[in-house]
């Protein structure tokens, strides 16, 4: 499953002002999000795994599979992605 995936699944045909109002997330930052350019917060990134009922684990490994296929596949995600991972790992 991929990253997209997991964000229609959340979206699930909804409207991106709705769910932005939902899941606390300015709406111009969702529309980015829904449109591919840009990756979800930490907040964010719960909130649209939630909606999707795919687990955190999930979603941050499609995250780092996003960011990396988004960067070339010879580079290691960044610090944000490793961030994320360690606060979805102290939060579960």
């Amino acid at each position: 499953m991929s990253y997209a995936e997991i964000l229609k699944m959340a979206l699930d045909g909804k409207s991106v002002n709705s769910l932005a109002k939902q899941w606390g997330i300015p709406q111009p930052t969702l529309d980015k999000y829904a449109r591919g350019e840009r990756l979800p917060s930490f907040k964010a990134a719960k909130a649209i795994a939630e909606a999707a009922g795919v687990s955190a684990e999930q979603m941050l490994e499609c995250l780092a599979l996003e960011e990396e296929t988004r960067k070339g596949y010879n580079r290691a995600p960044s610090a944000d992605v490793a961030q994320l991972v360690e606060q979805l790992i102290r939060n579960q």
